[in-house]
């Protein structure tokens, strides 16, 4: 079972109304770095938990608290991953100057069983990032950067990422094609004598695997 929420829609303001939805749901952020459906593995992730979607104005936000599901092999085994929890808040708006718009974010993820390098223990990150995006004429640009704050094991975690992806695309070509750079920079670790677990470019994608690939 891929979705299956109920819905309820509760006036707060004179023009907007937030949709509580509460039960299993998936979730699509920005450009998912860190929360996807997941289609490029052609195997979807669903959550168990609350949400709550404000449309006001040029906003949009996302505000959750949920547990990953476990995709297993059998039909109707896929159970909630009671180990990790996943939390935050995801807003979203248009900016017209810019031809884009602007994405704010927080994430949190608890994970009680998480493994490094440095052992086995429990895992808590706090994410905030900013995402801008757009195009002007036949550029068109995604960038973002983020920051990790939290502990492993009773280490505390510091990290940091950037990711960048300029397009430009030939329209009056034949096929449209579009030629683009794609940059990144990641703080990285001085070992287990730092004394703070920095693996930004480890833990960036451990914690996007957290959020789209549990382990089964």
């Amino acid at each position: 079972m891929e979705e299956a929420f109920a819905e309820i829609k509760v006036p707060v303001l004179s023009h907007a109304d937030v949709a509580f939805r509460l039960g299993r749901q998936q979730f699509q952020f920005g450009s998912g770095r860190f929360v996807d459906v997941r289609e490029g593995p052609n195997v979807r992730l669903a959550f168990d938990g609350i949400s709550a979607i404000l449309d006001d104005g040029p906003w949009h936000t996302t505000a959750f608290v949920t547990q990953p599901v476990l995709n297993r092999r059998q039909v109707f085994d896929d159970s909630t991953d009671t180990r990790t929890t996943f939390w935050g808040i995801y807003s979203t708006t248009t900016i017209p100057s810019i031809d884009g718009g602007l994405d704010l974010y927080y994430l949190g993820i608890d994970n009680r069983g998480a493994t490094f390098d440095r052992g086995t223990g429990r895992e808590l990150r706090h994410t905030i990032g900013a995402r801008v995006f757009g195009g002007k004429g036949n550029w068109d640009y995604d960038w973002e950067a983020t920051y990790q704050v939290g502990s492993f094991a009773g280490v505390p975690l510091s990290a940091y990422a950037v990711g960048t992806d300029t397009g430009y695309n030939f329209e009056s070509a034949r096929f449209s094609p579009r030629l683009s750079v794609k940059a990144g920079a990641t703080s990285g670790d001085g070992g287990p004598g730092s004394g703070t677990l920095q693996l930004s470019a480890r833990s960036f994608r451990v914690a996007s695997t957290l959020v789209k690939l549990p382990s089964a």
